[in-house]
């Protein structure tokens, strides 16, 4: 197989990570002036329960693989028997995650009344096992996946302004983010003929593969428990009204995170594949571009979430929501330890194959996540559960680094980092200019976000970023090739 430019992959990934971002953008404001905040609070905490089971039927099979996958890529026959070991081992996971939410369903007195909502959002679980996205990961076809989530995005959003009109459509809402965000997993099953052709295989086959995936599911469990047990545990400690305030700013921070972690996504099976095949140099190379990357887009990114708060609770919802604003903002600085523990764990420990790694990282984080939230939701609600996300963040971030230090070691502090933090200077300053123009909310934002997004270009610029140099040359590169 060809290799695909990682930067057009990366490209992609964003285009589809925006699109991700834009989808709820435009679908939020509508949603939360049409459902109630408690309505919302409901679904949200439906869904927070739905994703504990949706973690059982993914088990660590995703994950494993993408990187397992990766290595045997160019091998026809290999790959489709391994193929076939994932999807088995998948729909095994699957059948035992609905046993058991219908069991915890059958004796929980807690959920009865969010129990109908629980069991529509299940059906997530099926489409996504059924769509074996993993696969294309394998064959990095970024292409072809943003194209199919540009179409299901599109078809949502009319969908939405259909179908949801009034304050009880709670249930029809759900059932158009769901056919949002898998929707195209029939699709995926569809064209996966491509690549392999569905059997069943020996279930002693599957040994082999069983450690490590339950290693991967051991720390996906952790990270769930730190990154959902927050609006579980609000929704059990606090009430739904909190829930819904919460929502609005974990909404926002889980998007900025989709879109940064698009250059770290498409680089996992290149980077598993490198390492598999002993090319170091290579492998510690596309590691530092990543990290330089990653810098360049968060640092302006995060300070650009915190000047800009309000204007994008009231962007995506409402003056109901304003409550968020806080949380919005711990939640903002937390993406900086996010997106650096992603680049050590996901882009270094994974690759060379380092689980007992990240399921030790993780475990650590979720344990102090939950004593925290134990400890403080109880006076600080919202702004608690941000707060111990922030710490759980950070914690992942330190273990990782230190053990990732041992493989690979990456320059964080180089003139890169430099010329962002002076382009970051000036966002500071633009954002604070326009605000004194004293315009309405959304144009303010708008307004911020371009002229800063163009003033930080122009600092890098002059100052010689090598990654925006590069971009620069190759764009003239291509200009030269077309003109000729």
């Amino acid at each position: 197989m060809g290799k695909k430019s990682l930067s057009i992959n990366a490209g992609l990934n964003a285009i589809r990570s925006v699109l991700n971002m834009f989808f709820p953008l435009i679908t939020y404001p509508y949603t939360t002036a049409v459902l109630s905040v408690d309505e919302l609070g409901k679904y949200n905490f439906s869904l927070s329960i739905i994703n504990y089971f949706a973690l059982i039927a993914g088990l660590g099979v995703s994950s494993y693989a993408i990187r397992e996958g990766a290595r045997i890529r160019d091998d026809k026959k290999a790959l489709s028997l391994f193929a076939n070991q994932m999807l088995e081992i998948n729909l095994i996971s699957m059948c035992v995650a609905y046993v058991l939410l219908f069991a915890v369903l059958g004796v929980s007195v807690t959920l009865v009344p969010y129990r109908n909502l629980i069991v529509f959002l299940s059906i997530q679980m099926l489409f996504t096992t059924i769509g074996v996205e993993w696969l294309y990961a394998i064959f990095e076809e970024y292409q072809y996946i943003t194209i199919r989530s540009i179409v299901f995005k599109v078809i949502s959003i009319a969908l939405l302004f259909i179908m949801v009109k009034n304050e009880g459509d709670v249930f029809r809402y759900a059932a158009v983010v769901m056919f949002a965000t898998t929707g195209s997993n029939i699709l995926d099953a569809f064209f996966a003929r491509k690549y392999f052709k569905f059997s069943l295989v020996p279930l002693q086959t599957l040994k082999q593969h069983i450690r490590p995936i339950m290693v991967l599911f051991a720390s996906n469990i952790a990270v769930m428990v730190y990154v959902y047990s927050d609006t579980t545990m609000l929704g059990l400690m606090a009430d739904d009204y909190t829930v819904g305030i919460y929502a609005v700013s974990s909404k926002v921070y889980s998007m900025m995170k989709s879109v940064l972690s698009a250059v770290l996504v498409v680089s996992i099976p290149r980077l598993a594949n490198l390492y598999g095949m002993g090319e170091v140099t290579k492998f510690k190379s596309v590691v530092q571009n990543i990290t330089d990357t990653i810098a360049l887009l968060v640092i302006p990114s995060v300070v650009g979430l915190i000047l800009q708060s309000q204007n994008i609770i009231l962007f995506i919802s409402n003056e109901k929501y304003l409550q968020a604003i806080p949380s919005l903002v711990i939640l903002s600085i937390g993406l900086i330890s996010c997106m650096y523990g992603w680049i050590y764990n996901q882009c270094v420990l994974l690759p060379a194959q380092k689980e007992n790694v990240i399921l030790t990282a993780t475990i650590i984080s979720a344990f102090v996540n939950v004593g925290l939230n134990v400890i403080l939701i109880g006076n600080w609600r919202e702004i608690a559960t941000a707060f111990t996300t922030l710490i759980a963040e950070s914690i992942m971030l330190v273990i990782c680094r230190h053990e990732s230090l041992k493989i690979c070691r990456i320059k964080i502090f180089n003139k890169n980092l430099i010329t962002v933090c002076i382009g970051t200077i000036a966002v500071v300053c633009i954002c604070k200019i326009v605000s004194l123009w004293k315009l309405q909310s959304s144009i303010e934002l708008f307004a911020s976000v371009v002229l800063s997004g163009i003033g930080y270009l122009v600092v890098l610029l002059v100052l010689k970023n090598e990654l925006i140099m590069k971009a620069v040359g190759k764009l003239d590169d291509k200009l030269n090739v077309h003109n000729r």
